[in-house]
């Protein structure tokens, strides 16, 4: 697929008259820090940002394991059977790789934060929320479920907080849940008294994932969920071979 942000701009087109913001100030703040996109209904400013570095590479992998490793005063060389799935890293170990490949998804949403407070100035009492959609398009760091959780508690730490609603959408990633279909997300997670916007945003989500079917003259099988189920928390990638250390279910 191209840019992921250039099929959602013509998407944006399409639904709710929707706009970049640079459009819809005709141009007039097309520079500086600004959020992408308005839609001025709802008055909902939204941040798109993609991932596109794989945090769990085997190469970033093996070295943040060592490095973790060595840090907690155990052989780096356990590194080989982590990967391997042999052996489980200590909880310490995991915690501390996990903080490390969460940092795209921190810098994402806290430049996100300062985008949306900016552009909603600008916009003034137009502007009333403020969102950012994360497409995951090659990261396999985190799985959907963990990503969205990931921010959600990120944002709880931000000293001025503008996002009252976070997406997280895998639009290039399929993940297994076990059963061997591949599957796609759209997972919204909301601030405390913003749960209204679900009425907004669930919708603009199915709309997204149909629109992205057409493109692909594909007809996907889509199921609102109001509960996550435990093999949607451990989905993994497809065509991932590495071992979910950050993901792994709890012992019994």
């Amino acid at each position: 697929m191209e840019n992921i942000e250039m099929v959602f701009d013509e998407f944006i087109k399409t639904y709710e008259n929707g706009q970049r913001i640079e459009d819809y100030q005709s141009g007039k703040y097309a520079v500086g820090v600004q959020a992408d996109y308005f839609f001025e209904k709802i008055g909902l400013v939204l941040e798109l940002k993609s991932l596109e570095k794989d945090q769990a590479n085997p190469i970033t992998l093996k070295k943040r394991l060592e490095k973790a490793l060595v840090h907690f005063g155990n052989d780096p060389r356990l590194s080989v059977e982590i990967l391997q799935g042999k052996i489980e890293p200590p909880e310490k170990v995991a915690k501390k790789v996990e903080t490390q490949m969460g940092n795209a998804l921190r810098n994402a949403l806290r430049k996100a934060n300062k985008q949306i407070i900016a552009s909603s100035k600008r916009l003034g009492e137009n502007a009333k929320y403020g969102a950012l959609l994360v497409a995951n398009t090659s990261d396999f760091g985190f799985n959907t479920y963990r990503a969205a959780h990931f921010l959600a508690g990120e944002a709880l730490k931000v000293s001025n907080p503008a996002i009252d609603a976070i997406v997280v959408t895998s639009p290039t990633v399929d993940y297994d849940e076990g059963d061997g279909n591949p599957t796609q997300y759209w997972h919204p997670v909301y601030a405390e008294g913003k749960e209204h916007l679900g009425d907004f945003i669930e919708p603009f989500g199915l709309a997204w994932i149909q629109y992205l079917a057409h493109l692909r003259d594909d007809k996907p099988q889509i199921t609102p969920v109001t509960e996550i189920s435990e093999e949607m928390k451990f989905a993994r990638p497809m065509g991932n071979s590495l071992p979910n250390i950050l993901q792994r279910k709890p012992k019994a």
